[in-house]
C-alpha cells in the first residue's frame, strides 16, 4: 500500500462541480484507504494498492468520469515526492509581503518549455523561480494576476498541469503525515 495525494485539476468551476464527500465516498467504495480530501479545490489523500503513480492516475480519472460525467485530469504524487518537495524550502530567502503569493504548478509529463530561471515577467512581478520534471516554483507580486499567469503557464507547459498555493502543498503535507 502507498500513500499518495492527487490533485484535480479544474474542478469546481463554473459547471465542473464535485463535492469533495462524494468525491470521498466514491473513491472509498472503489477500494481507496484513507481517503480525505483537502479544500474545495480537488486535493486527495489516500492510500492505493496500485504502486505505479501513472495507472493509479488512469483509474482516478476512470471512475471520476463515470461519476461526474466529465474529464478530469489528475496528477498523482506520493508522499515521498510531498515530503521532497517541502524540505527542499523552494522559496527559501523570498521576501515574503502580505500581497505575495507563492504557487507551485504540478506537471503531468516532463516539461516542454525551455524557459531559463529565473525567469522574469509582468514587470518583476511573475518569477519562475524553479523548473523541474515534475513541477515549477513561482513567486507573484500583487500586481499580477493569477489567471494572467495560468494562461501563461498552460501555453508554456500544456493543459494538463494544476496549480496549488503554498500554503495547500503545505496543509496537504501534514495531512499526509
Amino acid at each position: 500500500m502507498t500513500k499518495y495525494v492527487a490533485f484535480l485539476r479544474g474542478v469546481n468551476l463554473g459547471k465542473r462541480q464535485i463535492k469533495m464527500a462524494e468525491l470521498k465516498a466514491l473513491l472509498e467504495k472503489e477500494g481507496y484507504e484513507d481517503v480525505r480530501t483537502l479544500l474545495a479545490s480537488g486535493n486527495v489523500v489516500l492510500t492505493a494498492k496500485e504502486a505505479d503513480p501513472l495507472k493509479l492516475r488512469g483509474e482516478l480519472e476512470i471512475v471520476i468520469r463515470e461519476k461526474f460525467g466529465f474529464h478530469v485530469p489528475v496528477i498523482v504524487r506520493t508522499e515521498k515526492e510531498i515530503d521532497t518537495l517541502i524540505t527542499s524550502d523552494p522559496f527559501e530567502g523570498v521576501k515574503l509581503t502580505p500581497k505575495t503569493r507563492l504557487y507551485i504548478t504540478l506537471l503531468s509529463e516532463l516539461p516542454k518549455s525551455k524557459l531559463k530561471v529565473p525567469y522574469k515577467s509582468m514587470g518583476g512581478e511573475f518569477v519562475i523561480r524553479e523548473i523541474t520534471n515534475g513541477h515549477i516554483v513561482s513567486i507573484l507580486g500583487p500586481k499580477v494576476s493569477s489567471p494572467d499567469v495560468m494562461d501563461f503557464l498552460g501555453k508554456k507547459f500544456g493543459k494538463e498541469i494544476t496549480t496549488r498555493n503554498w500554503n495547500t502543498i503545505i496543509k496537504i503535507h501534514k495531512a499526509m503525515a
